[in-house]
């Protein structure tokens, strides 16, 4: 069983951006998030120049599983993250360098308030 947190377009057919979890992941993440008390970051964890903007990560939650492709370790991982319009919940994978990142998701505290509210109610 999977649980997928991704973007949809308006009728459902069409996926973009987003992240898949196992049941150990979605454990993982619910205790982060419940756990997590919002605040404000002076300065970033890292800085990282994506081309077109800077990657400011202030704060990682949780790193949810890490895997090796081509020797290269990535970690899926929860963050706070500001990508130039503001510090979001951050869903993605990243090197270990923060080098690279795949893509991923962000929420708002909104979105991440009614993500707690579904997850209180799986059978995790």
């Amino acid at each position: 069983k999977r649980y997928d947190l991704r973007a949809w377009n308006d009728d459902y057919t069409v996926p973009f951006k987003g992240l898949t979890f196992n049941d150990e992941e979605t454990s993982t993440l619910y205790e982060a998030l419940s756990e997590y008390v919002p605040r404000q970051y002076s300065s970033p964890l890292h800085v990282i120049d994506m081309g077109k903007t800077k990657a400011k990560v202030y704060y990682v939650l949780s790193e949810l599983s890490s895997s090796t492709v081509k020797d290269v370790v990535w970690n899926k991982q929860v963050s706070i993250v500001d990508w130039g319009y503001g510090p979001k919940y951050d869903f993605r994978k990243w090197t270990e360098d923060y080098e690279k990142c795949s893509k991923g998701i962000c929420l708002n505290q909104n979105e991440i308030d009614s993500l707690i509210g579904i997850l209180e109610n799986l059978d995790l």
